[in-house]
């Protein structure tokens, strides 16, 4: 696909699938992997991004993010640059915890309701995250004028992203679903950016 001269296709890919995903809030924490379906996702992600010749893949630092990354790299002869505006949210004290103990806490209730003000004990609030993801892409988005690029991270950072370009406020993020190895499509040029769509995977 042909973009124009002072225009950046940005791919937001979510990781694949973890053991994890749906059971425990893994935030930072390392050694996380994809498991066999999340494999699986991500070399499907090579054919789901077959009509785009990328310039550049990029990554967050965590390993479910750049296992992600790996085949659709390979296909393309590329190596997978990590940034760190794409990590996951820090979500200090809270990581680590079963869905199931998180929904007994008041703050983590809060959390997911009025994201706009709410902390995270030991973490980062949800606004500085949605600030370091925007700037990521915008500085990706400048530095690749004209191509497509794709870039891999994590659900609640994609989504704050997507939230900000469609002009919403945080508080609104449970109306975007992104399950794993889903991708949004952004066109970014100086003047502003805008979402193109949304694509869930193929489960096959």
């Amino acid at each position: 696909m042909a973009e124009a001269a002072d225009t950046t296709t940005v791919l937001l890919v979510r990781h694949g699938h973890t053991a994890a995903v749906g059971r425990r809030l893994t935030g930072r924490l390392p050694g996380v992997h994809l498991s066999d379906s999340g494999r699986d996702q991500a070399r499907r992600l090579v054919a789901r991004l077959e009509p785009y010749e990328l310039a550049a893949i990029y990554a967050g630092p965590l390993e479910r993010a750049v296992q992600t990354a790996e085949p659709l790299a390979a296909a393309h002869g590329l190596p997978i640059r990590t940034c760190a505006g794409f990590d996951e949210i820090d979500f200090g004290e809270w990581t680590g915890l079963t869905f199931e103990a998180l929904d007994r806490l008041p703050g983590w209730r809060r959390f997911n309701t009025t994201r706009e003000t709410a902390g995270v004990p030991g973490g980062e609030c949800a606004p500085a995250a949605q600030a370091r993801a925007v700037k990521e892409v915008e500085a990706i988005a400048a530095r690749h004028r004209g191509v497509a690029v794709a870039a891999f991270s994590h659900a609640d950072v994609i989504r704050s992203v997507l939230l900000y370009y469609t002009g919403r406020p945080l508080d609104r993020i449970e109306e975007v679903a992104f399950p794993p190895a889903s991708i949004a499509a952004l066109r970014v040029s100086p003047a502003g950016g805008s979402l193109l769509y949304i694509s869930q995977p193929d489960m096959g």
